[in-house]
């Protein structure tokens, strides 16, 4: 503490100055003030609670949709501490919520998600339209009573990124003019990008399917149709 009393200079009537510095290593913290002058005193006790137990948790996990498509729900590592959903360690009764963020620039800027406040959040199929990234942040408030009212925010979680697959165009190629019951080779046309892929040729008939990239298939009849 420092004091320092003043009677002269622009200041017209006594004046004292008080600057407190204080190292807090708990979270609950008590400073008593007291002024005395001409003989007379006044003490007042100041309490401070500094929440620093408030962690983020963690989340899980990475995944890859195509556009548009329907990402999983994401959610606490159940495997992390306190089961990832974040916590604090306060004295007194709080309430625990949540913020998540998202980036689809690759993490250089973060916009809140309006109306996820819950540890998990499962993005409303279709949304996702490009590769993006999440992340949490937990939430501690209290209102037990108007001393003590206060709301901390943790650090921002680890980030779970949903990779998007770009849009494609599949076509194939086959050798034409064939006689009934010679193999025809099939050869599938895929964009160089992206993949792996999977392939699923149906050629009529009621299951002549191949799931290999490029097939032979032979028709008994002049009426197969390939998809």
């Amino acid at each position: 503490m420092r004091m320092v009393y003043q009677t002269s200079g622009s200041v017209s009537n006594t004046t004292i100055y008080i600057r407190l510095t204080a190292a807090v290593s708990t979270i609950n913290t008590n400073l008593n003030v007291t002024v005395s002058t001409a003989g007379d005193s006044v003490n007042k006790s100041l309490d401070g609670y500094i929440n620093d137990g408030i962690t983020a948790g963690a989340i899980k996990s990475n995944q890859t949709i195509c556009n548009g498509g329907d990402a999983n729900q994401i959610r606490s590592d159940q495997s992390a501490p306190n089961n990832g959903d974040g916590n604090d360690t306060l004295p007194f009764t709080t309430t625990i919520s949540y913020i998540w963020q998202q980036s689809t620039d690759a993490g250089t800027t973060w916009s809140v998600i309006s109306g996820a406040t819950s540890s998990s959040y499962n993005p409303p199929a279709g949304s996702i339209t490009v590769t993006t990234k999440f992340r949490r942040i937990t939430v501690s408030s209290n209102a037990d009573n108007s001393s003590t009212n206060f709301s901390c925010q943790s650090s921002p979680s680890n980030v779970v990124t949903v990779t998007v697959n770009g849009s494609f165009t599949v076509d194939f190629t086959f050798a034409n003019n064939q006689c009934t019951g010679s193999a025809i080779q099939f050869n599938s046309n895929v964009p160089n990008t992206g993949g792996p892929y999977t392939y699923l040729w149906n050629f009529g008939g009621g299951g002549n399917t191949s799931t290999n990239a490029n097939p032979t298939h032979t028709f008994n009849n002049t009426n197969g149709n390939v998809s």
